[in-house]
């Protein structure tokens, strides 16, 4: 018993772990699929950044301009690297223009120092890159710098020639490119100035989803600008249904795993506790059938002690009663082994009915006429009702015999004093009812649905004082089924119980 109390918490143990170990494997994934989503919506804006700052951004204009100017000449050849004299700047500024993406801490400045600018060996093979539309030729060394503060300065001058909405469609067609149609945010932040900060939604975002992107972490920042610099910024919105999407074979694989692992210990459990419920039926059966194999055996034994021990050969109308008793009791113990025997002939579908017509009336009144003599030692009444003319069906006659013996039978056994018994038939178009109606005990609702199966009875512990075997009602069940009817029962605890059978009526009557 401890092992069986044990069995379902270790079943549930089970699941809960497995549960647990598919939860962890999706966050696993979730996570996964979150990194790379935001790696490539990272890489997406960047791009397009660079792409709407290349067009947006004339170099060709500010290079004439600039080379005009300080008279520089233009060369298609790779130019020179730039001599400028290396000072500790006191501040960095990083570019991040269209051109190319490789100065890094490239230009730095000193705070009102002669207003001059240093540069860097990046700085210098940032002009010898292949990205530069012309290459530059600079004929006169010593105005390098001022060349290079005016360039700067036209180059500023240009930033706020990217807007907002500008970015947010052509970042919208990336992401339809990349397929990664997710909500999103874009604002721009001005160095000198907070008020000017902008958020730009998708057009796809509600307010709610606004609202909860405003909360939302950054997630990429771009710089735009020498002097006085832009950043621009991008925040994702709500990107759980997407992710779910991505995810999804795993969610439905997870769903299956468990749901599989759930169904199949719940079977495995309604199994062992019908395996269970058996094993109590057995031993129930085996507990009654002892007694009822042993009653028939017992009398015999002692009738056949009297007849040798008592000199009862002398006496023939002793020796007729012992005879009698011996051949009734052997009588009983054959009904139960044939009843045995039908009933696995009946469900392995070998025993062959011999159907006939015949008036089901008559074979209530034969069953009833039968019981005459124990209804009167019991003090029992037998009443027949009729609803109708016509009650001839085609069955077989000798299972339908037995078949109301044993439904008349239960009447008497499961009764207390003075039985009442109403047997009814009744003719409806196609079909006849018999009703067997009891004044008894009553069967509880939760074992009406069982008493039709082999071997069960309503549980009375080890008491015997209803005999029985628990195969009449089975084999009610079985010979009704082979005949095309039903049979069902209507009971109520201590007010007795109704069992009712429906036949198909002979045809042509």
């Amino acid at each position: 018993m401890k092992k069986r109390s044990w069995l379902p918490v270790l079943m549930m143990g089970t699941i809960l772990i497995i549960v647990a170990f598919q939860a962890y494997w999706l966050k696993n994934n979730y996570d996964r699929e979150k990194r790379t989503l935001q790696q490539k919506t990272n890489i997406a804006f960047r791009e397009t950044v660079m792409q709407l700052q290349s067009e947006n951004l004339k170099l060709s204009d500010v290079f004439n301009d600039s080379l005009n100017h300080f008279n520089i000449g233009i060369s298609s050849k790779i130019p020179l690297p730039v001599k400028a004299p290396l000072k500790p700047p006191e501040s960095v500024i990083t570019m991040v223009n269209a051109i190319g993406d490789k100065i890094k801490d490239s230009l730095k400045k000193s705070q009102k120092i002669n207003s001059r600018v240093f540069i860097s060996s990046a700085t210098r093979d940032y002009f010898e890159t292949r990205d530069s539309a012309r290459g530059i030729k600079l004929f006169n060394g010593s105005r390098t710098e001022d060349w290079i503060i005016h360039f700067l300065y036209s180059v500023d001058s240009l930033q706020d020639s990217l807007k907002l909405s500008v970015l947010d469609s052509a970042f919208t067609e990336k992401l339809k490119s990349e397929k990664l149609e997710v909500p999103f945010f874009i604002s721009k932040t001005h160095p000198d100035s907070v008020d000017q900060e902008v958020w730009k939604p998708h057009p796809q975002s509600d307010r709610r989803t606004s609202e909860f992107i405003k909360g939302a972490p950054v997630i990429n920042k771009i710089t735009v600008g020498l002097l006085r610099p832009v950043t621009y910024e991008l925040t994702l919105g709500n990107t759980f249904p997407y992710l779910v999407k991505r995810i999804a074979s795993p969610i439905l694989f997870s769903l299956f795993l468990v749901g599989a692992t759930i169904l199949s210990f719940v079977v495995l459990y309604r199994n062992l506790l019908k395996q269970r419920r058996l094993t109590e039926l057995k031993n129930d059966f085996i507990s009654n059938i002892t007694h009822e194999l042993k009653t028939p055996i017992a009398t015999v034994g002692v009738a056949i002690e009297a007849l040798q021990n008592f000199n009862a050969l002398n006496n023939p109308e002793r020796t007729k009663e012992y005879l009698d008793i011996s051949k009734n009791e052997l009588h009983r113990l054959s009904m139960l082994v044939d009843k045995v025997l039908k009933l696995s002939m009946f469900e392995n579908h070998e025993l062959e009915l011999r159907k006939e017509d015949f008036d089901l009336k008559e074979v209530v009144n034969e069953v009833a006429a039968s019981f005459r003599l124990q209804m009167e030692k019991r003090n029992a009444v037998c009443h027949i009702y009729t609803s109708g003319d016509n009650f001839f069906i085609t069955a077989d006659r000798m299972h339908l015999t037995s078949v109301l013996y044993n439904l008349i039978d239960n009447a008497l056994k499961y009764s207390g004093e003075a039985p009442v018994i109403n047997v009814e038939l009744e003719n409806k178009p196609g079909h006849i009812i018999l009703r067997v109606k009891d004044n008894g005990t009553g069967i509880p609702p939760e074992y009406k649905s069982k008493v039709f199966e082999k071997f069960f009875r309503v549980p009375s512990g080890n008491m015997h004082n209803v005999k029985g075997y628990g195969l009449g009602l089975s084999y009610v069940a079985h010979v009704i089924a082979r005949h095309q009817g039903t049979v069902s029962v209507e009971s109520e605890p201590g007010k007795g119980s109704t069992f009712i059978i429906h036949l198909p009526v002979a045809s042509g009557y």
